[in-house]
């Protein structure tokens, strides 16, 4: 954050302000504490203002920390042996405090003319996307106490206008419209003023026709109301504490999921009442204790690159318990059909525990890395149902076909005459190639490629080659070798799984 803008009438007291009502210093040429502060005190150094030197002739005796309730901070300083109040903060409450304004040396009462010219400056520059704070100080006198903020804060002398920039990083404005795509809707709750927040909000993509209310605005709407409204508003500016925990209530109200980013002690309970809540790495201890993660970089385009990671992850445990219920039903249809059709039972118990274990072991975790689809954050949000109805009727429709293919290649081997070792060889390889070319009905969409799925397949199959060819492996897994036409016919009957996905696309919806 830099200095962009002035409007001063006294400069020094505005630079001395600026350095000794200050928070923030610079060490080895890195700025140590609150961004706006360390503007200020830059600003002051690049006068020649030096806040060590200063703090030697004006040394500090009192302080009032700025709240987000006062919106303002002093400090009393002594000056030649008597004592000065410093104060800077939100210019329309600051200059609401001043009694006088000092021009060039000269001290003159503050007017209504003087202080829309104030107001008037204010706006122009709020316009412009500044952050603005206006800068004051009295003289105490000798039986002046410290007990009232209020009446300590009262009566001050005007001294300037100081407009910051904070620039937006170059990513925000791509990441709230990937936000706009994903069905996500991004809103600013500010403590700055009204101008500038919504020039900020309309540069970086947020405020699209929305409404935009300041802390003072809600104060006149009741709850029932603004649960009518929360929706529509976009941007929220000078608000407190409390009502941030009011606009979280609001939108949960409505059904919504709320996340909510904050760095100060003051954001805790929001962040606390939020369905998410997302403390800045730079933030206050409070704040991260009562948030639910912590974005060591400070960046909003990191919190929407999570979003994208976890519908990633969301769609790989969809895709892995589609692919492992499939295979189950599939693998039970088959056995119960058997049965029923007085057919000898297809798969002996070490036949089954290899299609479960090794069959469905590596091509069923490497669905669980699969990269993002390219439409991943062009969705709306999930209603967070693992199995949707959707998808259920495929599984159904994947496990029948499956118990229909092997049954039939099955009941084929045993009627041409084919011994039953041979017939449940046959039977078992082609219930283990359903799952291999089902792997590929189960992964991401769209040109995407997952080397560990194509290992974990080749893998598969070999040790599927070996069970069947490996004299060792034939005694222990009851198999046999199968000929050149089998594996044709079970390449033909597995490969029906691609179709069955294609026909399901289509149809189901």
């Amino acid at each position: 954050m830099i200095v962009r803008q002035t409007r001063i009438t006294a400069p020094e007291m505005v630079f001395k302000i600026s350095a000794l009502c200050n928070n923030s210093s610079i060490y080895n040429g890195k700025v140590i504490g609150d961004p706006t502060d360390a503007a200020m005190l830059i600003y002051a150094e690049e006068n020649d203002y030096m806040r060590e030197e200063l703090e030697k002739k004006h040394k500090r005796i009192f302080e009032i920390p700025l709240d987000s309730e006062r919106k303002r901070m002093s400090t009393v300083n002594q000056f030649n042996g008597e004592r000065y109040l410093l104060t800077k903060g939100a210019p329309e409450i600051i200059i609401e405090q001043c009694k006088m304004i000092e021009d060039q040396g000269k001290f003159n009462e503050i007017t209504e003319d003087i202080r829309r010219k104030v107001l008037e400056d204010l706006k122009n520059m709020t316009s412009e996307s500044l952050r603005v704070l206006a800068l004051a100080y009295k003289k105490l006198g000798p039986e002046e106490g410290y007990e009232n903020k209020e009446t300590l804060e009262s009566d001050l002398i005007y001294v300037g206008l100081v407009g910051m920039m904070d620039p937006p990083r170059k990513e925000a404005k791509e990441a709230v419209e990937l936000c706009e795509k994903a069905g996500i809707k991004v809103v600013m709750i500010t403590g700055d003023n009204k101008d500038t927040a919504t020039a900020i909000a309309s540069e970086i993509g947020i405020l699209k026709g929305g409404k935009v209310l300041t802390g003072q605005d809600l104060d006149k709407i009741d709850d029932n109301k603004f649960k009518e409204i929360v929706q529509d508003v976009s941007v929220y500016a000078r608000v407190f504490p409390e009502q941030k925990v009011r606009i979280v209530e609001a939108l949960k109200s409505r059904g919504q999921v709320v996340a909510m980013t904050g760095d100060g002690v003051n954001d805790a309970p929001a962040l606390k009442k939020a369905a998410i809540g997302v403390a800045m790495g730079s933030g206050t201890d409070v704040a991260k204790e009562s948030s639910d993660m912590i974005l060591q970089d400070d960046n909003f385009a990191t919190i929407v690159e999570a979003v994208k990671e976890g519908r990633t992850i969301f769609d790989n445990i969809k895709r892995f318990v589609k692919f492992q219920l499939s295979t189950n039903i599939g693998a039970i249809l088959t056995i119960i059909s058997a049965s029923l059709m007085s057919l000898p039972i297809p798969f002996n118990p070490i036949q089954i525990l290899w299609i479960n274990i090794i069959m469905d072991g590596p091509p069923a975790q490497s669905l669980g890395v699969e990269p993002s689809e390219a439409n991943v954050m062009e969705r709306q949000p999930s209603k967070g149902n693992i199995i949707p109805k959707r998808n259920l009727i495929k599984i159904v429709i994947a496990g029948v076909v499956m118990s229909i293919g092997t049954l039939l290649l099955y009941y084929y081997e045993l009627t041409s005459g084919a011994k039953i070792i041979s017939a449940t060889t046959v039977a078992f390889t082609v219930f283990v190639m359903y799952q291999i070319f089902n792997v590929f009905n189960c992964k991401a969409k769209g040109m995407v490629t997952n080397k560990t799925l194509i290992i974990a397949v080749v893998l598969s199959f070999v040790l599927q080659l070996g069970v069947i060819y490996l004299p060792y492996l034939q005694h222990i897994f009851r198999t046999t070798s199968i000929s050149i036409l089998d594996w044709v016919l079970i390449l033909i009957v597995a490969s029906s799984i691609f179709l069955t996905e294609f026909i399901s696309e289509k149809v189901i919806k």
